[in-house]
């Protein structure tokens, strides 16, 4: 008795989930068994129960990459898209038990219109919920300075730190003759590795809050050079240079940093000069500029700062 299309979709069905002939026998109990081992032949073979088309014949050898092994393979590179050729050959001789070469994967790749990249790295424990949180804050904090008649970008003052060293220009790889190793002359001295902790505003770097310490920048080092360098720069809130953005660093969560914040505002709101004392912008402007000299030369010329950074440099300005 012939199989309908429905019995054909239902015995593929059943192929593709690794059923046997008795197990589908027992489904499809009217299918002659012969029809059944044929039927499997022909989906190993082609991915689908029904014998393909015979009218060009075939020539060469049988390909090793049927249509289920193709998406088995990018089932897998859509999960891990890192991997090698080399490690692709072997997942597909581990799960199907086949052989094939980097050429056979690389000719695969090509036709699936794959091509391998500078890879862009995404942290895995990016949270858009915590950052959909961190833009609502921002939000209202900047809604403070636009009732304030102050551009909300003057208001953002971010302190990112990161490290320069001398050892990243060594080249991890060279060029040499087959069978031979590479050797590249190079000065075997140990390295200097700085840290780098500047202040950006909207108009880019803040003059003179740049430090660059030899080593790793350590707790108490951050703390001094924000309250000595950066707060002397800045506003009460809501002003310019009010809301300080920092990275979730270890560095940063002490008491002290909250409660240094909170006490430098409360002790210099009245010292800097407010817009409403001025009737012209540039008088409000040269004594700003006067308050900031005043209090940036203070915090560089105290004699704690260059005990406390030991080989260090503080920049002038």
């Amino acid at each position: 008795m012939p199989l309908s299309d429905h019995d054909k979709t239902l015995v593929e069905a059943m192929f593709r989930d690794d059923c046997d002939v008795n197990t589908v026998l027992k489904v499809v109990p009217h299918a002659a068994r012969s029809s059944l081992y044929w039927m499997q032949r022909n989906f190993e073979a082609a991915g689908h129960v029904q014998k393909p088309s015979t009218a060009i014949k075939q020539r060469g050898r049988r390909r090793k990459l049927t249509p289920i092994v193709r998406q088995y393979a990018m089932e897998l590179l859509a999960h891990r898209n890192d991997l090698w050729q080399e490690e692709l050959v072997f997942e597909l001789w581990c799960e199907f038990d086949i052989e094939v070469s980097k050429s056979t994967i690389c000719r695969m790749l090509k036709e699936e219109r794959l091509s391998s990249k500078v890879n862009t790295r995404i942290a895995s424990r990016r949270s858009a919920v915590e950052q959909g949180v961190y833009e609502e804050t921002l939000a209202q904090l900047m809604a403070r300075g636009r009732e304030a008649e102050i551009e909300a970008s003057e208001m953002l003052l971010y302190l990112d730190e990161s490290a320069a060293s001398e050892k990243v220009m060594f080249r991890r790889r060279s060029w040499s003759a087959i069978g031979l190793p590479a050797y590249t002359k190079s000065e075997l001295l140990s390295k200097v590795r700085c840290s780098v902790l500047p202040a950006l505003d909207i108009h880019g770097y803040v003059p003179g809050a740049t430090l660059v310490v030899e080593g790793a920048i350590t707790q108490a080092m951050y703390e001094h050079w924000l309250e000595t360098v950066v707060l002397p720069q800045s506003e009460p809130y809501p002003g310019r240079r009010s809301v300080i953005i920092m990275d979730n660093c270890s560095t940063h969560h002490s008491d002290k940093t909250f409660h240094l914040l909170k006490h430098w505002l409360r002790k210099h709101r009245d010292l800097a000069p407010r817009v409403d004392e001025f009737d012209e912008p540039e008088a409000y402007k040269a004594a700003w500029i006067e308050h900031l000299e005043k209090a940036t030369a203070w915090a560089l010329d105290d004699v704690s700062i260059s005990n406390l950074f030991v080989r260090s440099r503080v920049p002038t300005i």
